[in-house]
């Protein structure tokens, strides 16, 4: 009986090995289709500020606030093109123009500066995460930072500001 075992015992070894291997390829070949099927991350980053942003909220402060929502009552909006920037406070609208530079290495994306030296604070750091923008005084320790959601809706331009 051992010399039966023992080719049965091989025969048994060897279909095990065989499903195994194909097992593993078939594994090693569904890991990769997985691999070069999945979704990867092509959000290219917008470091932007030209367009439309809508108040949504703030965080910061002394007390270090998390992020608090903004009333729907409050509706202020800012609307940047290539050189002016437009505040709209609850329909209350003014325009100046601004500079905005961009650096990463600082912590934020950049720099913006407003023109209008009435406007305080009126420089800010700027940092674009997806479709928000923060907004923080820059060289202000313990500020609040102001957040703001692109928007579609759009306002007429300042006369005399700009173009």
């Amino acid at each position: 009986m051992q010399q039966l075992q023992l080719p049965c015992s091989q025969a048994i070894k060897w279909l095990i090995y065989s499903f195994m291997k194909k097992i593993l390829l078939t594994v090693v070949i569904f890991s990769a289709a997985m691999v070069s099927c999945s979704k990867q991350d092509t959000t290219v980053p917008y470091y932007s500020v030209t367009g439309s942003w809508k108040y949504i909220g703030y965080a910061g402060g002394l007390a270090g606030f998390k992020f608090t929502a903004a009333p729907d009552s409050i509706k202020n909006h800012l609307q940047f093109d290539a050189t002016r920037l437009l505040m709209n406070n609850g329909g209350t609208q003014s325009c100046t123009g601004y500079t905005f530079v961009k650096d990463s290495s600082a912590g934020y994306h950049g720099l913006l500066t407003m023109a209008d030296t009435t406007i305080y604070p009126r420089q800010y750091d700027v940092t674009l995460r997806n479709d928000t923008l923060v907004l923080y005084p820059h060289l202000f320790s313990d500020a609040f930072e102001t957040y703001y959601a692109r928007s579609l809706k759009t306002f007429t331009w300042c006369e005399g500001v700009g173009h």
